[in-house]
């Protein structure tokens, strides 16, 4: 394949990835079963965690696969199958999760993105998939939501630890940059013109809610919009 058309595909396979990646499982799920926009509750994220407050932890089980499913198949296909490399692989998975988080198909709102930026390790990077979850289960257990903060920010030093190719060094850089622009923009939902506004902006990035009470957070019903 010349450089061209080899530019050409790649381009094109990321345009793929990231219509992949917007399609929004949570979302059609709930409006399937529930016939709500799962937009209208919880934290508001397209995602397993905010499906299972509306329908149960069956539904947050199999959404989170899905997602992860989403992120680990381009970035498979892309490193395998194409054989294109550390760099397009890791592209790929980062063209999934935008489009995860900010779906075509929804207006691009979307979810979090964690699910399938856990797809992309998985292939690229299996230590550092399992740092973030650890992480994410040690939050989870003392009931904070900064476990998953905390598994993101310590990606790019672990992979310089193991000795990880550049790609994906940049890429856990990428993945720490798309999440933290999502939980700023958190779906359009406006900033309060009050004394409170840093604090929603310091909780927003630390914590991915603008409620301090978690229990609160998840407990919101359109009503509260």
């Amino acid at each position: 394949m010349e450089n061209g058309t080899a530019i050409w595909f790649i381009l094109l396979y990321l345009l793929a990835a990231y219509l992949f990646g917007s399609i929004p499982s949570a979302y059609i799920i709930v409006r399937l079963l529930k016939g709500a926009d799962i937009r209208d509750y919880g934290s508001g994220n397209v995602g397993g965690s905010n499906a299972g407050i509306t329908l149960g932890l069956w539904a947050m089980i199999l959404i989170a696969v899905i997602d992860i499913a989403k992120g680990a198949l381009v970035v498979w296909l892309a490193f395998y199958p194409l054989d294109l490399g550390y760099g397009p692989a890791v592209a790929a998975g980062l063209s999934a999760t935008i489009g995860h988080n900010w779906s075509i198909y929804l207006g691009f709102s979307g979810g979090r993105g964690l699910s399938t930026i856990v797809g992309t390790l998985l292939v690229v990077f299996p230590w550092g998939a399992a740092f973030f979850l650890l992480s994410a289960f040690i939050g989870w257990r003392l009931k904070s939501t900064a476990g998953s903060t905390v598994g993101l920010l310590g990606l790019p030093l672990l992979s310089l630890l193991l000795d990880m190719p550049p790609a994906v060094t940049w890429g856990a850089l990428a993945m720490i940059l798309i999440s933290a622009l999502k939980r700023l923009e958190a779906n359009r939902r406006p900033l309060p013109d009050s004394p409170d506004r840093w604090a929603i902006i310091w909780r927003r990035l630390w914590l991915d809610r603008d409620l301090a009470d978690h229990a609160q957070w998840l407990a919101r019903r359109p009503a509260d919009q």
